[in-house]
């Protein structure tokens, strides 16, 4: 099945949040935001909030 994108959950988690900002607004822009979550399971501003906040427990953990 092709898909209409190629951004992955990979790539957002690489992205700046500046470019995670951008990639939603284009996504809004062009009605399609709603079917770009649909496709990567969660929001990207999560995807990349849930990844920030698991690297900091990681790190905490390591420290202890």
């Amino acid at each position: 099945m092709k898909t209409l994108f190629h951004t992955t959950k990979e790539d957002i988690l690489k992205m700046s949040w500046d470019e995670v900002q951008e990639l939603m607004s284009m996504m809004i822009r062009n009605n399609l935001y709603n079917e770009f979550v649909k496709y990567l399971g969660k929001p990207p501003h999560v995807l990349k909030h849930d990844y920030f906040i698991e690297k900091m427990n990681t790190k905490e953990f390591q420290r202890n």
